[in-house]
């Protein structure tokens, strides 16, 4: 079918140049300058708020089970209630 060998009607814009003034002004380069001036200020953005994260890092594989390792297991096994409350 004409899907399985995508020969489906598509919009195939014709990028050519115009001139302006004593310039060459592309349609290519109008749209990097849109996506450009779109972008980098939101680029911009998450870098500066990515700057204020904070990691914690806190263990708690070994917080609420005790013991040696073959008591672990069997607790991770069992059906027992495995609520653990930790406060950071």
């Amino acid at each position: 079918s004409r899907f399985t060998q995508q020969e489906l009607p598509a919009c195939k814009p014709i990028l050519t140049p115009k001139w302006v003034g004593n310039f060459v002004f592309s349609n290519v380069i109008s749209a990097f300058l849109l996506v450009t001036i779109v972008f980098i200020p939101i680029g911009l953005a998450s870098f500066f708020a990515s700057r204020d994260v904070v990691e914690i890092i806190d263990r708690y594989d070994n917080a609420c089970v005790q013991g040696s390792q073959s008591q672990k297991l069997q607790f991770i096994q069992s059906n027992a209630n495995k609520t653990c409350v930790r406060s950071l």
